[in-house]
């Protein structure tokens, strides 16, 4: 590279510069960067240049070196900033939450809802990573178990129960999904054929009455009529002559459930030890597999079937 080549990446800032300290003591106003290239390509050696080079590149780098710093001091203090205005003790959480057995997929659920980012990493990096507003969700949601208004909480609770118990056949996990001549369902695991394999009905602080048990009975009966073929098509085997299609239907209540709601179940004679048997037909079942789940006292408890 020529020392004409090598001068024209220097700035114009750079090469006034070297200009002054080669001896020019005021730099005329009609000097370009043309002007002072040619200028300093007639006194300075190919090695003089190079000097020149490496002065300012390590400059070049101090100035990046300082720039990220500044960078990294504004984004710890706006992270610091963040945690104190949502006034919640970061170290605590993270130290909580990494003791707790929470499924990525579902906290990766909850940042998608709340347009949070997703972190890397795994345990306490995992946790350290993410934004105070995702972690005092998490907190709220899994350690102190707050009741919200919109019951968005409760599903995320009733969901990490769920996925722990089928996650090793589903897939994927909608929240409030509306299926077309369904409805909205609070809560869906899919399987690896894209059917609901599992789906869950939230209730939460309010009492459940028998307008909401017919009503989870009905969106059962609907997806399993809706999904029935396609899952016994996806898994006909020659060596099989009846052919079931089914699903695992979950009611969770914070507020328990009554006698009168658990003889509803009894009574109805579609069901049989917790099995509704949603269409019969010569060769194959529709069925749905009935779970009531009382929420309390921080635990999951089965009351239907016994």
């Amino acid at each position: 590279m020529s020392k004409e080549d090598r001068l024209k990446l220097f700035t114009e800032d750079q090469l006034k510069e070297i200009a002054h300290q080669e001896g020019i003591s005021k730099i005329p106003k009609t000097f370009d960067k043309k002007d002072l290239i040619k200028f300093l390509e007639g006194v300075l050696t190919l090695e003089q240049i190079k000097t020149y080079e490496e002065k300012y590149s390590e400059k070049e780098i101090e100035r990046d070196i300082h720039i990220h710093e500044k960078i990294r001091e504004k984004s710890i203090e706006k992270k610091t900033e963040t945690t104190s205005k949502l006034n919640i003790d970061r170290n605590k959480i993270i130290v909580d939450l990494s003791k707790t057995k929470i499924d990525k997929t579902i906290i990766e659920a909850i940042a998608n809802d709340l347009h949070e980012e997703i972190p890397s990493g795994s345990g306490v990096k995992y946790f350290d990573g993410m934004s105070p507003r995702l972690l005092k969700a998490l907190d709220e949601i899994f350690i102190i178990r707050e009741e919200d208004r919109t019951g968005r909480y409760f599903e995320y609770l009733s969901a990490n129960w769920l996925w722990k118990k089928y996650s090793k056949n589903a897939t994927s996990i909608n929240f409030r999904q509306k299926l077309p001549k369904i409805g909205e369902i609070d809560i869906i695991l899919y399987d690896n054929n894209d059917f609901p394999y599992v789906i869950g009905e939230c209730k939460d602080r309010q009492n459940v009455k028998i307008e909401d048990i017919d009503k989870w009975l009905s969106n059962s009966d609907r997806i399993i009529q809706e999904f029935g073929d396609e899952m016994i098509k996806k898994n006909t085997s020659l060596l099989r002559f009846t052919e079931i299609a089914s699903i695992d239907s979950y009611f969770f209540s914070s507020t328990g459930f009554t006698q009168g709601i658990i003889d509803r179940l009894k009574e109805n004679e579609k069901i049989e030890n917790g099995i509704y048997t949603a269409k019969k037909k010569i060769g194959s079942k529709y069925q749905v597999k009935l779970h009531l789940v009382d929420v309390r006292n921080n635990q999951f408890k089965e009351v239907y079937p016994t």
